[in-house]
């Protein structure tokens, strides 16, 4: 299940990247583009992830969800500055940080906020 959502993060992202390094009228709206990746990957995270535990961390997501968007945010302004320098190709590979930054992989999250994402107990559909 995480092979599949972390494919998709993946293609996800790199799918943005490429659209925003080709056409030019999306290299103005980098908020936009921020708002997109945090929101899809915000459905993500919650189809994968949150509706398998009875008692998901919605505080921890939601802090997590609005780090996501600064740093996509952060990330395209980057991209944007640096477009027709050398100087892209360096920011370009720091797409990895942002694809993985994920509360149950970053052990800084369990740190902050004292938790994990998925605490509770697992929901096993089929039994009555």
């Amino acid at each position: 299940m995480e092979f599949i959502y972390y494919g998709m993060k993946i293609m996800l992202f790199a799918s943005l990247i490429r659209a925003f390094v080709i056409a030019e009228p999306l290299k103005r709206h980098v908020l936009a583009m921020s708002v997109l990746y945090t929101v899809l990957v915000a459905f993500l995270s919650f189809l994968f992830f949150l509706t398998q535990f009875e008692s998901p961390n919605y505080r921890l997501w939601l802090i997590w969800l609005g780090v996501n968007l600064v740093m996509t945010y952060i990330f395209f302004k980057l991209l944007t500055t640096f477009d027709e320098s050398a100087m892209f190709w360096v920011v370009l590979p720091f797409a990895v940080v942002v694809i993985f930054n994920e509360p149950n992989l970053v052990p800084f999250w369990q740190y902050l906020l004292n938790g994990t994402l998925y605490s509770g107990k697992r929901i096993i559909r089929g039994q009555g």
